[in-house]
């Protein structure tokens, strides 16, 4: 990739933002993959430290515990910026409450202008912001839906921005869950480009079946969020020319732009396939067109995000949804019209006319 690569910046919000964003940037990383080098879309290097990968990230939390956390030292081969990281409030978090996320930060405050404009500085072709923040807690919540605000203010439509929404359990979260969603739905929906809602009780039970694991905590369960959102957001090619040369697309940009053919239609999901425990992936024996597209064709039609979810006895092609999007990662065995790049995508056209 050259020095022209659109970059994104990835904002995260709160203590699931940015557990879940480091679970996404684990993912990312790949030593051998263009989006990993030092003009990738997600990474970059410091003239002090040019053999060091630093995340393009501004993390933000009214509490600094797990801020701390994230900037420990570990045996990641990447890392975070200290002058990425934007502490607001008294430290004594916002209480599950939307309101309090909302206003602890002023649009106008130095802390984060100045903290986001250094990261912006550092992008020389910045394309999109990426926000990761969940729809139940305080921070996550009303704190989230303030930067969207405050990105879309200050930066107009020049760059695109993509809400990784994380949305609550059913039950066992805070009893304020529902009105902090809908606030946040209601505002993000106004300042938003594109929304990816993330279901944390489906993704629990997603995780349970790919560790093999009768309980998993929030480690696992954005472990296994964070591969199926690098699985999205990742750059993919259309041919093997791009993909040798890097002149392919750009994760998000790409997907708001085939993915929102109107501003009424915002939300957005994905599925991927297989979902295994590791220790099973020896006896699996599929063809692309044969196993994973079916399968994911399956999904799409039960809108179910789990494989072992799906009614195989569903037989319609009403499709639900308005665009479709397909990113094929892996080698070998791609039948015509299919080339064989290491990574692909191909997508279903928008309609020319949308429903009323």
């Amino acid at each position: 990739m050259d020095s022209q690569t659109p970059t994104t910046i990835t904002i995260q919000v709160g203590q699931c933002g940015n557990q879940l964003s480091n679970s996404i940037f684990n993912s990312l990383y790949d030593p051998t993959s263009p989006a990993t080098s030092s003009n990738s879309p997600y990474f970059r290097t410091s003239p002090t430290s040019p053999s060091t990968p630093y995340a393009r990230a501004v993390l933000i939390d009214t509490e600094p515990k797990v801020l701390n956390n994230l900037l420990t030292p570990t045996t990641n081969p990447w890392s975070y910026s200290k002058s990425s990281i934007c502490h607001v409030g008294t430290g004594s978090g916002a209480g599950n409450n939307w309101c309090i996320g909302y206003n602890s930060l002023s649009p106008s405050s130095p802390l984060l202008t100045e903290t986001l404009r250094k990261e912006v500085e550092r992008n020389g072709t910045l394309s999109s912001f990426h926000v990761v923040h969940s729809a139940a807690g305080g921070t996550g919540s009303g704190l989230g839906s303030r930067v969207t605000e405050y990105l879309r203010s200050e930066y107009g439509r020049k760059s695109l921005i993509l809400n990784t929404i994380v949305t609550p359990f059913s039950t066992g979260e805070v009893v304020v869950k529902d009105y902090n969603s809908c606030l946040t739905l209601w505002k993000v929906m106004e300042e938003s480009d594109c929304i990816m809602g993330i279901r944390n009780e489906e993704e629990g039970r997603k995780a349970r079946k790919m560790l093999g694991m009768d309980r998993v905590g929030m480690r696992d369960v954005n472990t296994v969020v964070g591969e199926g959102m690098a699985g999205c957001i990742n750059p993919s090619y259309t041919t093997r020319e791009s993909s040798i040369n890097g002149t392919g697309t750009h994760g998000v940009p790409t997907i708001v732009s085939h993915m929102v053919p109107s501003p009424c239609y915002k939300l957005i999901g994905y599925v991927n396939t297989p979902t295994m425990p590791e220790d099973s992936k020896v006896y699996e024996r599929t063809t692309w067109e044969g196993g994973i597209v079916g399968r994911v064709r399956q999904m799409r039609r039960a809108d179910k995000g789990i494989e072992k979810e799906t009614g195989w006895g569903i037989k319609t092609d009403v499709d639900k949804s308005i665009a479709n999007m397909l990113i094929l990662r892996g080698d070998g065995g791609l039948p015509p019209p299919l080339t064989p790049p290491s990574t692909l995508f191909s997508y279903h056209p928008t309609p020319t006319s949308l429903p009323p």
